[in-house]
């Protein structure tokens, strides 16, 4: 609820005294008033947008989507991909299958090269168009305050439709990665 200070000012003074001068007084006196009444409800508005939204997916898709494209909401968010560990088992014991060293020593445990190469996250933000750097930092600022602690993330850009013409110069098989 929003107070009108102008009227409310009127309406508690006694009837005698809702004179232009006493009036004026009164609302030079609560001229300090106006300023920090509204910024008590900026925050409170604030505090209660953070309090509503939490670390699950829909909340962070939620938040997203307000600051960054609130009229398409195109902004969502999926899991990543894991890759599992190929293991061959040669008998009914399972253990690993291992390889001898031409030369001779250690013995190796196969694995799949692409395990080593690849970064893990938990999930993926895929975003329409590319951020400029300064969407990015706030993006990944609000990513931050309301996931999980130990969960990681990645910004993927879909370029199917650009916001910006700047975005078509890192363009990259329809995907770009960062």
């Amino acid at each position: 609820m929003t107070v009108d200070w102008n009227r409310f000012i009127i309406l508690l003074l006694p009837i005698k005294l809702r004179v232009g001068t006493v009036v004026a007084f009164i609302r030079a006196l609560l001229a300090g008033l106006t300023p920090t009444y509204d910024k008590q409800r900026s925050f409170e508005a604030d505090v209660l947008y953070k309090i509503n939204h939490t670390s699950q997916v829909w909340s962070i898709e939620a938040v997203l989507n307000d600051i960054f494209d609130a009229d398409s909401r195109r902004i969502y968010i999926k899991d990543a991909e894991y890759y599992k560990l190929t293991e061959l088992f040669p008998d009914p014991e399972l253990k690993h299958v291992t390889l001898q060293p031409d030369a001779g020593g250690d013995a190796w445990v196969i694995h799949p090269d692409e395990l080593y190469k690849l970064e893990t996250y938990d999930f993926v933000i895929m975003f329409p168009y590319v951020l400029t750097t300064g969407e990015e930092s706030r993006a990944r600022a609000l990513v931050d305050y309301y996931r999980l602690a130990g969960k990681r993330h990645r910004f993927n850009y879909e370029l199917k439709i650009t916001k910006r013409s700047s975005a078509l110069a890192n363009y990259e098989y329809g995907k770009m990665y960062f």
